[in-house]
């Protein structure tokens, strides 16, 4: 009896080591062994960036302080999201290699989607916060508007079929 009590131990011990082995090395393959994006990527982002700014600049209507104040908030939101942008293009990434895999890892399939449920919520906080903040510099008429333009852009967002219309299929 003792000899199987002494091998159960021994197993639970050696299943909790490679639990956790697993763990480790699914952390240190999201955070030092994934791709970075290129600098032209970076550089592509940032034109859109601030082509997003002017458009919100021009359509609000904002004044020279406002502008300032605007610029300001959306330099340090871009900054803040950065990182969450790159994580994201990253759990999707090898989400989308684990289900071409031979035999896909629903284990890790699942950790990823919890990573990416969790960072995604981290991400559309961020994107509320600034919305509020840019609602905080505004006049109740360039307000209306904000809302009316967030709206629209929420509704475009929705739309699933929005990235494929007008475009030759690749995989014809």
């Amino acid at each position: 009896m003792r000899k199987i009590l002494s091998n159960t131990k021994v197993s639970a011990w050696i299943i909790a080591l490679l639990i956790s082995l697993n763990v480790i090395t699914i952390a240190f393959i999201f955070f030092h062994l994934l791709p970075h994006p290129t600098d032209e990527s970076k550089d592509s982002r940032g034109k859109y960036q601030r082509g997003f700014a002017d458009f919100m600049i021009r359509e609000l209507k904002l004044s020279d302080e406002q502008t300032a104040r605007f610029d300001t908030m959306h330099s340090k939101h871009i900054e803040e999201k950065k990182w969450i942008m790159d994580d994201l293009h990253h759990i999707k990434s090898q989400l989308f290699e684990l289900s071409f895999a031979a035999e896909p890892d629903t284990l890790l399939a699942d950790s990823l989607l919890r990573v990416l449920a969790n960072t995604t919520a981290v991400f559309e906080r961020m994107n509320m916060k600034h919305l509020s903040d840019i609602r905080s510099i505004c006049t109740p008429e360039q307000e209306q508007k904000l809302k009316k333009m967030a709206q629209r852009m929420f509704a475009r967002n929705q739309d699933p079929s929005r990235n494929f219309k007008n475009r030759d299929s690749d995989c014809k």
